[in-house]
């Protein structure tokens, strides 16, 4: 028996591997794991031609070997698209898989399955497809993973949450797949988690998303950073005033500006990457959060590296007592990113 399952979401992928696992191997004593290599093609064809203790079946999960066929992980099957770039005996694999063994190819990095597997995959192989919900199925997913955490969440605040974790991408794929960024669904499991508890025994609600998300603590401040980039002083000044007045904690803005100004300076040194990839590489539990920081960045006149340098200097104050308070940090962020900018906090009031 064979199962092949890809992604892109790594969360569904997991599940669908689980389930599987579970139904052929409850207890996991029958269950072997392993990674594709370019040198251990020979190891897998014996694993998935092994039967278990006393002629049972076993449960083999082949990570990645799929990819091996893929030119990239772009999930495009088009023959003429793929490129060997290790051999990979698909008719050996296949035979080679005992009757009583259940194989699952997962590949979280591939929209689909290649077409050299398709071709020679048995045709009762099964394909599950990692492709998370959009639009209304997310809704419906967002408000079962809350009655799951005993909680509960309206359509309008779930589309508060979407829009604030997957901004324009979790309504529906773009036309162009280059440009599509999907939900996360690891990401807004741990965030329906964590607000259920916040907002235990009611209902997660919009105030609970901005106070408990971290990716709605920096949509707060994006005002206030745009006017930086942008060397509007005036705009600048009345945004962080607004934000104190509002109630934010100054450290915690100053740590947010911090932060903008180290992503900013990281995605100019990336060049020309996606911003999305580039937030992948950086580890960012949320990478779209890049997409708004591309923005910022175009924006800034002056050169993101004297941005970082500068930072760093004003948190060498702070930690000096040159600087006494978490808003003295604040202003003096701002100030250096206009000045850099050609502008200072004064010429631009």
């Amino acid at each position: 028996m064979l199962t092949l399952i890809t992604g892109p979401d790594a969360f569904l992928v997991r599940g669908a591997i689980e389930r599987i696992r579970g139904k052929y191997d409850l207890d996991g004593l029958n269950t072997s794991v392993y990674d594709a290599r370019p040198n251990n093609f020979d190891e897998l064809v014996a694993a998935v031609s092994t039967p278990g203790f006393f002629g049972s079946g076993r449960v083999v999960i082949i990570n990645d070997l799929m990819t091996r066929s893929s030119k990239g992980s772009s999930g495009d099957d088009d023959e003429e698209t793929t490129e060997k770039v290790s051999a990979v005996d698909w008719p050996r694999f296949f035979g080679a898989i005992q009757r009583e063994n259940m194989a699952i190819l997962a590949d979280r990095g591939l929209r689909a399955v290649p077409a050299a597997v398709k071709k020679a995959m048995p045709k009762d192989a099964e394909i599950v497809e990692g492709e998370p919900p959009r639009g209304s199925d997310l809704m419906n997913w967002l408000k079962e993973r809350a009655t799951a955490s005993r909680s509960r969440i309206a359509d309008k605040d779930a589309r508060f949450l979407a829009e604030l974790l997957c901004p324009g991408n979790w309504t529906s794929r773009p036309n162009n797949p280059a440009y599509d960024h999907p939900p996360d669904l690891e990401l807004f499991a741990n965030e329906i988690e964590k607000l259920a508890l916040a907002a235990f025994p009611g209902a997660i609600e919009q105030s609970h998303i901005v106070e408990m998300t971290m990716a709605g603590q920096a949509d707060r401040l994006f005002s206030l950073i745009d006017a930086v980039m942008a060397a509007d002083g005036s705009n600048a000044i009345t945004e962080l005033s607004s934000a104190t007045t509002n109630g934010d904690d100054a450290g915690r803005i100053s740590a947010q500006l911090f932060q903008q100004i180290e992503l900013i300076a990281a995605l100019a040194a990336a060049g020309r990457m996606d911003p999305t990839d580039a937030g992948r590489r950086l580890g960012l539990s949320n990478p779209n959060r890049m997409l708004a920081i591309s923005k910022s960045l175009r924006k800034f006149r002056g050169e993101p590296r004297d941005l970082l340098l500068g930072a760093l200097e004003i948190e060498r104050q702070f930690k000096s007592g040159v600087l006494r308070q978490p808003a003295d940090q604040i202003y003096a962020l701002v100030n250096r990113a206009l000045s850099l900018s050609g502008r200072t906090r004064e010429g631009g009031t």
